[in-house]
């Protein structure tokens, strides 16, 4: 695959990977950098792309490499993280509301979430992020459980 296949193709996956992005980290200016330094190391080694499988694929592996390397390399933070601290880069509304509460969930099961709720089929998950179909399936009824319980453990 040429490099202007890839960039091009890598532009018009861009709507995933920022969405799969905010399942990583907690707020839009983190996911937006972990997207410009995935979409870097892509096109940096994109002669190691296998075109036989799709490139969001690739993609999301080294989103969630960099999101782990980027944990490690973090100071630990004192204290918790408030999810019902206003969260200032965000519009308001009720979908930041929603967004809060699934950043609660374990990230096992926020992938998944995210990435079905982004429209993949259970196949493609497992395929995007290297796990059994099986285990897709699980992840997503215990993390829509887990987001049901939160969102009406307030009223």
């Amino acid at each position: 695959m040429s490099s202007n296949s890839i960039s091009g193709e890598l532009e018009q996956i861009l709507p995933q990977l920022r969405a799969y992005a905010r399942s990583r980290v907690p707020n839009v200016d983190d996911a937006d950098d972990l997207v410009s330094k995935t979409c870097v190391r892509v096109l940096e080694r994109q002669d190691q792309f296998n075109s036989a499988k799709p490139l969001i694929a690739w993609a999301i592996q080294i989103m969630k490499n960099i999101s782990i390397d980027d944990f490690r390399k973090q100071k630990p933070m004192i204290g918790d993280i408030d999810p019902n601290t206003p969260d200032n880069t965000s519009n308001p509304g009720t979908l930041i509301d929603i967004s809060r509460l699934i950043y609660q969930l374990p990230l096992e099961q926020r992938e998944v979430l995210v990435l079905s709720g982004i429209g993949y089929r259970y196949k493609e998950i497992a395929e995007k992020i290297n796990i059994p179909m099986g285990t897709v399936m699980s992840r997503l009824k215990r993390g829509r459980d887990a987001l049901y319980e939160l969102m009406n453990s307030d009223e």
